[in-house]
């Protein structure tokens, strides 16, 4: 049974921020490759060849997908640092 499908279309203002996020400044490392899977959904391409490009497990790619259908491209690219540094004592 084939999973769910999500579909991406980026409008030209979302486009270029997500391309000033990776051309440059200071972002949490996983942000910018998020940004460039999303990129390549929007420019058509397959799970298998971004996965490829991109050299990131399939199932990364698909995490963005999902990632972006439910929270957008903000929440998509952006890095929840409050749990990684919550104090859970």
């Amino acid at each position: 049974m084939p999973g769910k499908r999500y579909t991406i279309e980026l409008i030209t203002e979302k486009r270029e921020q997500l391309n000033r996020l990776i051309r440059g400044g200071k972002h949490a490392a996983p942000s910018v490759p998020r940004a460039r899977t999303l990129m390549k959904i929007d420019e058509g391409w397959t799970v298998p060849q971004i996965a490829a490009a991109l050299d990131v497990p399939e199932a990364a790619v698909d995490g963005v997908k999902r990632r972006y259908a439910d929270k957008g491209s903000e929440g998509c690219v952006t890095v929840r640092w409050n749990l990684l540094l919550s104090d859970n004592s």
